[in-house]
């Protein structure tokens, strides 16, 4: 029997590097996944943000006559609760009947 046997020796060092290699390659591809996903979280988070802002500023408007003064009656008011270390929010009036100017920014350290 020892005629059907066949001594092939491969160094052991290529296995390990090509399994160490396809390792970094799967790990690569699921790292930039999961950038990708976080990215897309954060800008509908902002999207979320803006359209609640402005639906409580027309909801102020509609009920009341007038828009809220400042961001903090506004966010007591009606609630609303966002991540102030990611973004910045900006609320200017712009006049008594004028729809109040809402700007959201990402901070620099947020992602």
């Amino acid at each position: 029997m020892v005629r059907f046997q066949i001594n092939r020796t491969k160094p052991k060092g290529n296995k390990l590097l090509l399994s160490f290699l396809s390792f970094l390659f799967v790990l690569t591809l699921f790292l930039i996944g999961i950038q990708g996903l976080s990215e897309t979280t954060v800008s509908r988070q902002k999207e979320q943000l803006e359209t609640a802002l402005s639906r409580a500023v027309t909801y102020s408007y509609a009920t009341y006559g007038y828009y809220p003064e400042n961001l903090e009656s506004l966010i007591k008011e009606y609630k609303i609760h966002y991540n102030t270390e990611l973004f910045y929010v900006d609320y200017q009036i712009l006049g008594g009947n004028l729809f109040p100017e809402i700007t959201i920014l990402m901070k620099e350290g947020g992602q």
